[in-house]
């Protein structure tokens, strides 16, 4: 015989009754503990400051002005060493006075270049030129470096982002 009858309400202490309401509601909506909670968090403050520092980095890379323009560095290769560069300053010409900047780094350097003072993939300066020889000028790129002091190098292109320096400023 079946009895469909269901059965009547049994008592239960209430201390057992809480104990497994609480396990029914976080079995249903389990309350994040403090590892998850720390990890929720960390992955939006993870994303901004990446997004910050890429930004900065851009900003950085981006063109910037020197801090100087009395005295400039030409190098003969494409890359930052003590060694392969020349360095050039403007004479105050006699009864004047102030700084005397360069307009044009690029243009100056460019003449080193031409006269034959520096080459292209050659680290050192020439003190023996041909005078009458025209000599070959590279692409030229001018940067400011972390001094503030602007630079150029023989080389076209993404040469100061490669260098990890901002562009010079037009």
């Amino acid at each position: 015989m079946i009895d469909n009858e269901v059965p009547g309400a049994r008592s239960m202490p209430a201390a057992q009754r809480a104990r497994r309401k609480a396990a029914l509601l976080n079995a249903i909506a389990p309350e994040p503990a403090p590892a998850r909670r720390w990890r929720r968090l960390l992955a939006p403050v993870a994303g901004v400051a990446v997004v910050l520092a890429t930004g900065g980095a851009v900003a950085y890379l981006a063109d910037r002005e020197p801090e100087q323009r009395e005295v400039i560095r030409c190098y003969g290769v494409a890359e930052l060493s003590s060694d392969g560069f020349t360095e050039m300053a403007r004479a105050v010409p006699s009864g004047e006075s102030g700084k005397q900047e360069f307009r044009d780094p690029v243009a100056a350097c460019a003449d080193l270049f031409r006269q034959g003072f520096l080459r292209a993939g050659d680290k050192q300066l020439h003190a023996e030129t041909d005078p009458s020889a025209a000599h070959e000028v590279p692409p030229l790129s001018a940067c400011v470096l972390k001094s503030g002091e602007i630079a150029v190098f023989p080389a076209a292109g993404e040469v100061c982002r490669a260098l990890g320096l901002p562009r010079l400023a037009e």
